[in-house]
């Protein structure tokens, strides 16, 4: 009976959260909860089988899930949590700034595998994007504790020689240090492996999200909603 009820909560709490257009993005404290205390979403979590369906974590048990296929509706968009960290120029800084642009691809990832997907998100962004003030592209880069924060410096300097960034990107790029599963929670994230790609507006909401490595028809998707984001009244 437990188990039952437990399957029957996460498909009501927790897979409507799941990156899916047709379906509401807000989150409770009571799926948060539930987020942070069931088995099977902590075993869902914690599964490095993901590295072999190219970051794509598990939408239930017998699938995976994609993209959004279009723009959430600001009234059920989620509000991307506030997360501090150092970018590459070793400034302390928000990820989310000036409000006066429209659309921001948040991607971030908790591991190494993670780090090279979102670049799959990352570089056709920019390469459309670079020269439009209305949009920007911000990755952060987690480490998993705390207190590791005291070597940032060797972070950042690990980041810029092993991932080949463009300078004109250290500014965007941050490592931030501990609270990863404080805001894994926030947004019920499935998997620690693998990376995110959030598209978020001027108001601080998520509007479409994607994960893993992405595709050429998801980058389609996402550069059509950006548009329509920045055309947006």
């Amino acid at each position: 009976l437990v188990a039952s009820l437990n399957h029957r909560l996460l498909r009501q709490k927790w897979l409507p959260l799941l990156p899916r257009a047709t379906m509401g993005t807000k989150v409770d404290k009571e799926a948060i909860e539930f987020y942070k205390n069931d088995t099977k979403t902590l075993a869902r979590w914690l599964d490095i089988g993901i590295v072999k369906r190219q970051g794509r974590a598990y939408e239930n048990e017998n699938g995976i899930f994609s993209c959004d296929a279009d723009l959430i509706l600001p009234t059920d968009a989620m509000y991307f949590p506030e997360v501090k960290g150092t970018n590459l120029n070793n400034e302390e800084v928000t990820v989310l700034g000036s409000s006066s642009v429209k659309a921001t691809l948040v991607c971030f990832s908790f591991k190494q595998y993670g780090f090279g997907l979102i670049r799959s998100w990352i570089d056709p962004f920019i390469g459309q994007f670079e020269d439009e003030a209305l949009v920007t592209c911000r990755e952060i880069c987690f480490v998993e504790y705390g207190f590791m924060g005291f070597a940032k410096s060797i972070f950042t300097s690990n980041l810029k020689k092993s991932h080949s960034i463009d300078r004109k990107q250290f500014e965007s790029t941050l490592v931030a240090f501990g609270g990863v599963m404080e805001f894994a929670a926030s947004m019920l994230l499935p998997n620690k492996y693998t990376g995110y790609a959030f598209l978020v507006d001027s108001e601080k909401r998520v509007r479409w999200k994607g994960s893993g490595q992405a595709t050429d028809e998801e980058i389609k998707i996402l550069l059509e909603c950006t548009r329509k984001l920045v055309a947006e009244e």
